[in-house]
Parts: structure tokens; sequence; C-alpha cells
């Protein structure tokens, strides 16, 4: 008998259960056709060019050559007759910054510049504080300077509510030195669309441009669909989803155009406000397991002769097919690569040692059994002694060991013993049938006692997809033992409806049953978890990913 310490690594997947009738699996993912774990969509060029086409008040040229300041500017602004007219705290503490640039004229002379100008004395008390602090980021800086002397003095900004006047001065003070930035926030805040918006909705399009704000093609995104009649039309909260999801893809030119071209075609303003909600949120995101082929899928649908001639309410019907069938999701969840790398834990591996005669699903072998302890908890892997080649290829004891070591807490709990079988599970033909699918193969399955079993595949499966499928595995314990038959239990009605309500699914597979769509979002759940794209997934799921919460807090 041999006992050695691994640690965490990489290798390959998946095992089945008890004998306790056909169980639901997972099936093998084709090789053929592999998920995509990176969006194929182009990002854009990676150099922009100078932005020749934002034209804003920071286009001028500003004086090559500062006046010099004499010994006393203090007293030369006070005899000035538009300084006098400001407040009176707020001379006391321009005079105090005067004070302090003392040694520096070319600041001296910006900030003199600015508070002198016809425009600032027009401003409210707040744009006014708003605009010195902008300046105070980068008082030497003449372009800064400058642009904020002919902002101070445009209509349009003055119209600007103080949160938005805030939000755009704050942009522009964090880019003092980039002069592109710049003028393209401030060509965005001036626009005549930008106008129109509420305050929360100018925000959302000024912290969208923030992210790029130096590129012009972004800028032309936003001002397109700020500047749409059809947009400013659609709900607030609707306007909200759009712009937030936008903001995720400052550097994917075609993931913006999409979203731009659905939001102002007509079709979509004809959806339910639900549906375009659902929909923003489908194909909106960064992630790869769900939006990145959705939203290709929808660019595919929307560049089409068949949407493109259609009239609105042909569009609409087009759309609403798209979301209901949900074509481009992907036929099983895809785990990233890596994803659970460094979540792995360290494990400890016992054996092995010889097992006659051992019940395996395909029927009685010899068998050898190795123990794998996982933060503590031992967990017996059987593995056959002689497995049928001709079956296909089963995993190593090293690659079951790293997928126990990479299930959450939660997950690793409920599995009891792994067998990995060494001939192809004796039910395939019971779930081609009920699935539909001549060439149903198994990969994994599992039972409510919490036996994995693992079955040989046709090809080599990654340790990511094994990682992953264990997971998808104890779904279907942990739903089993919570809620009993799919088919008959009540207990899965909070689900199904939950399902209903959300609309969108994991995968194709999800589709097969609640049991199926259960172990799915759980799988999703659990690798996008503390992950930016764990948001995604709970907008687009949220009343299946608030069951998954209760049930592992263990209030369910």
């Amino acid at each position: 008998m041999v006992s050695r310490i691994g640690g965490a690594g990489n290798g390959p997947q998946r095992p089945a259960g008890v004998d306790e009738g056909p169980q639901q699996p997972r099936k093998t993912q084709d090789a053929t056709k592999p998920a995509p774990t990176t969006s194929t969509e182009s990002s854009g060029a990676s150099n922009r060019t100078e932005n020749r086409a934002a034209q804003s008040t920071f286009e001028g040229t500003a004086p090559a050559k500062p006046r010099p300041q004499g010994p006393d500017e203090s007293a030369a602004i006070q005899k000035d007759p538009k300084f006098k007219r400001l407040d009176d705290g707020l001379e006391k503490e321009i005079l105090a910054r005067m004070d302090k640039l003392k040694g520096n004229p070319i600041a001296q002379d910006n900030l003199s510049d600015l508070v002198k100008s016809d425009g600032f004395s027009q401003l409210s008390l707040t744009h006014q504080r708003q605009m010195l602090e902008t300046l105070d980021k980068a008082p030497s800086n003449r372009q800064l300077a400058h642009g904020l002397k002919d902002l101070a003095g445009d209509a349009n900004f003055r119209k600007l509510n103080a949160d938005t006047s805030t939000h755009l001065l704050g942009a522009l003070g964090s880019h003092p030195n980039d002069i592109n930035a710049q003028k393209n926030l401030t060509a965005l805040a001036l626009s005549p669309g930008f106008g129109q918006l509420n305050p929360a909705h100018q925000k959302q399009a000024l912290a969208a441009l923030d992210r790029a704000p130096a590129d012009a093609k972004l800028l032309q995104d936003v001002q397109g669909l700020t500047g749409s009649a059809s947009f400013r039309n659609l709900n607030d909260a609707v306007k909200s989803t759009a712009l937030e999801q936008l903001a995720l893809h400052p550097k994917n030119d075609p993931a913006r155009d999409t979203l731009v071209q659905l939001a102002g075609s007509p079709g979509f303003q004809g959806l339910a406000d639900a549906d375009k909600q659902k929909l923003l949120r489908y194909v909106g995101g960064t992630n790869v397991e769900i939006s990145t082929p959705a939203r290709q899928g929808l660019d595919t649908l929307m560049k089409s002769d068949a949407f493109k001639k259609a009239d609105a309410a042909g569009q609409r019907t087009q759309l609403q097919q798209f979301l209901t069938d949900q074509p481009a999701t992907p036929g099983l969840v895809d785990t990233p690569a890596g994803t659970f790398d460094t979540k792995r834990l360290p494990y400890k591996l016992t054996g092995p040692s010889d097992v006659k005669d051992f019940a395996f699903r395909s029927g009685k072998a010899d068998a050898i059994k190795y123990e794998v302890e996982v933060d503590g908890k031992k967990i017996p892997v059987f593995m056959p002694k002689t497995p049928d080649k001709s079956a296909g290829v089963i995993h190593s004891i090293d690659e079951v060991a790293k997928g126990l070591a990479a299930l959450p807490a939660s997950s690793r709990a409920l599995v009891k013993q792994v067998v990995v079988d060494g001939k192809q599970n004796p039910d395939d033909a019971y779930w081609a049938k009920t699935y539909n699918d001549p060439n149903f193969r198994s990969y994994m399955t599992a039972g409510a006692e919490g036996s994995i079993t693992v079955y040989p595949s046709q090809t080599k499966m990654t340790q990511d997809y094994l990682d992953g499928t264990m997971i998808h595995e104890t779904g279907h314990t942990l739903s089993m033992q919570k809620w009993g038959s799919q088919d008959s239990d009540k207990r899965w009605d909070d689900w199904k409806a939950a399902a209903k309500s959300d609309g969108l699914v994991a995968s194709g597979y999800a589709k097969a049953s609640p049991g199926e769509d259960f172990a799915e979002t759980l799988l999703i759940y659990q690798q996008a978890k503390g992950t930016p794209r764990e948001a995604e997934f709970r907008a687009m799921m949220p009343e299946r990913f608030k069951i998954i919460d209760e049930l592992l807090a263990g209030k369910r």
C-alpha cells in the first residue's frame, strides 16, 4: 500500500452512482464541437488614432505663451468686476489657491483666466467649486484650463444637473493630460441627445465612456445610443440596463455594435419591457458561457435579410423567438480553462487495495480501491482493475482526486464515494430515448445517496470538464435529497416556477428536465461565484440563484 500527498494541478473528468435504477447522467462533451472558452468577437484596433471626430470645447488651441504674472496677482484679480460678483466665500477660496500657487506663474494665469471669464460668473456656486477642484488636479495644464473656461461659457453645460456636472468634471480631472479623453467626455456631455436624458442616465453614459475615454469609436457608440429617439423612448429601467451592458465592453467594438443596433431596432421597441430586460442581459454580458455565443447569434440574426426586411412586428416576432428558443446557447455549460485551479485544495491519496467482484454499474468485476482525503473528508474511489479499452478512455486516480479537491465544500460534503466504471453505462439506451438523442453517451451520473460514477469517454476529457461535471452531478444529489422526484414531488414547484420566471437557461442540456436545469445552473453558479461574471448570471437567473443561495445557507 502506498500513501502520497498530492497538490493542486490539472487533469481530466467524471463518475456514476449506486444501482437504484437509471440515474440522470451528464453526457460526454462532443469533442468535435467543443464549447467556447474565449470570446471569438474581435476587439477592434488596439491602438486608437487621435479622435478628430469629437468636436468640443477642448478642440481649441491654448495660448502658446502665458502672460507673466506680477508679484501682486491676488490684488489684481480682486479689482476685476467679474471676480467681485462672486460669492464672498468663493473669493477667499480663490485667493487662497492663488497664494498657494506663488512661484508658478502658469498655474496662476490658468486660475485667473478661468475665474475672470464670462461663463464662470454665470455658473452656480456648486459648479464653480467643481470647476476649481478639477483645475486643482493639474493647475499648470493650459489645455485643461482652456477647456474648462470654454465649458463654463457653454449654455448646455450650465443646464446640467449638479450630480451630472460633478461626474463630468470628476472625469475630466481624472484625465488632465489626455486631450482626447477631455474632448470626448465634453463632446458627449454637450450633445443634444445627452441633454434629454435624466441625470441618472447621463451619469451612466459618462461612466460608460470613461471606461476608455480617448476611444473615438466608444464615443460614437455612446453618442449613437443616447442620441437615438428610439432609445430615449424606452422605459427608464430598460435604458439603464442598455447603458449598463454597453459599459461592459469598452474595448469590444462588435459587442457594442450589436447592443446599439438591438436597442434602436423597431422590433425591440415592440417587446414587453420584461423581455427587453431579459434580452439585453442575455446578450450583453462579458461571460463566455452564455452571453458571448448568444450575442454572436443575435448579431447573425439582425444581419440576416429576413430581419432587415421585416417590419417592426416581424422583427419583434423574430426577437421573441430568439429569446424563447435561445438557439445560440451552448449545449453544455462550459467550464473555462483554469476555473478551479486556484480553488483546488491539497489532497492526500492512499492505496491501492484490491476489491474482488465489486458491483460496478456495468456489472461485477475486480476493482482497486483508493482513498482521497480533502480538508479532513475521506472519500473512497473505486477503479476497474482491468478496464475495457474498447469502451473508451477512463480517468486516472490523480485526475479524479484533483476533481474532488476542486469541489466547493458544500458539494464535496454530498459525495460518499466515486466509482470509475470500465465499461459504458448500460442505461445509455434508456437516456438516448428519453432525451431523443440516439448518440447519447453517459459521462457521469449520481444518485441521491451521493455516489458518483464516471464512465469511459470516446475521447480524452479535460480536467476542467471533469471539475465542472462533478459539481453538476452533486447538483443531482442535492436536489434529490431536498426535493425528491422531479416528476411527482411538489417540493420541485418553487424551482420550476423560478425557472419559468427567469426564462433563460444555463445550457441546451438544461432544457432536458428540471433536474438537469438545476444541475447546470448550480454549475454556472459555483464557477462564477466571486468573479465579475457572478453579477451577470444573477441578473439572468435571479430567482434560481436566490433558491441556490438559500439551499447552500441551510434555509431550505
